[in-house]
């Protein structure tokens, strides 16, 4: 019987048009990954799971073959959750419009503190005109960076305050439904792992390869949607079948590790959002 993941993530591109703070960039190769590409990808994958995000880094927006990617996951009966920064919502609004594989997105408003985005209310006004086309889609507001000082936080709350009414104890849950199908979703920022920083944890559980793998831009398969960098290569889609990559003497140490709350792989170790489980 083939092992089940509730999600799998493709890095449909490792390319952003913006620069965060909150999501370094890459140290390996800009690409994209062409949309036959994507589909021995998902052939690969289907039967594994019935829903993937189109992230680990980079904005999927940008992806000259969006198109043919979301038509993919389609004709696959394949669920997509795509996450974006949404400067390019307006843009790519006719490709992805009701589109039969969109299941979420998700809304990177954190994207805004660092960057040069100064009309808060244009940019908010595009991402609420979007979902108003879209509502039998689920629509996820973030801010993964609350800290003190985050001045456009305030702006897009006071925008969301007076659009919905809602109130600042609402305000208060990490969680908030705005209405049907629309969610205010916030968090404390977290580091991505990185086996140079001080982190050292060895403690600790992780989703990573039980319920999640991520596959990178060049096909590399990685435990989980935070080795950003390939850290922990266990194979590639593209030579092997996925079946041996995860059922390898690494994936399944690593597996077992975290069963036992044991972190083996140097990245692990480094990583401070195991700690949230």
């Amino acid at each position: 019987m083939k092992k089940r993941f509730k999600k799998v993530y493709i890095e449909i591109t490792n390319i952003c048009n913006l620069h965060c703070r909150f999501c370094p960039p890459t140290r390996r190769t800009k690409e994209f990954m062409s949309s036959s590409n994507f589909s021995e990808v998902i052939s690969k994958v289907n039967g594994y799971t019935n829903l993937v995000y189109l992230h680990l880094r980079g904005e999927p927006l940008i992806h000259p073959e969006l198109k043919e990617i979301l038509d993919v996951c389609s004709e696959n009966n394949i669920m997509v959750n795509l996450t974006t920064n949404a400067t390019l919502i307006n843009d790519k609004k006719d490709i992805i419009n009701n589109h039969s594989s969109l299941r979420q997105i998700n809304y990177s408003l954190h994207s805004l503190e660092e960057n040069d985005i100064t009309d808060i209310k244009q940019y908010m006004d595009s991402i609420m005109m979007f979902i108003e086309t879209n509502k039998n889609i689920i629509h996820s507001l973030r801010f993964w960076n609350l800290q003190n000082g985050v001045t456009k936080n305030t702006l897009v709350i006071s925008y969301l305050k007076d659009k919905f009414g809602i109130n600042d104890s609402d305000l208060q849950k990490p969680s908030l439904k705005i209405r049907e199908n629309l969610y205010l979703n916030q968090e404390h920022e977290f580091s991505w792992p990185d086996v140079n920083n001080d982190i050292n944890l060895p403690n600790g559980f992780c989703y990573g390869l039980r319920d999640q793998i991520g596959i990178l831009v060049n096909g590399d398969v990685v435990p989980c949607c935070l080795d950003a960098n390939g850290e922990m290569v266990l194979g590639n889609i593209f030579t092997s079948n996925l079946d041996s990559i995860i059922s390898s003497s690494r994936a399944t140490s690593i597996l077992n590790g975290f069963s036992n709350r044991h972190a083996l792989e140097d990245l692990c170790i480094h990583c401070e959002y195991k700690q949230r489980f």
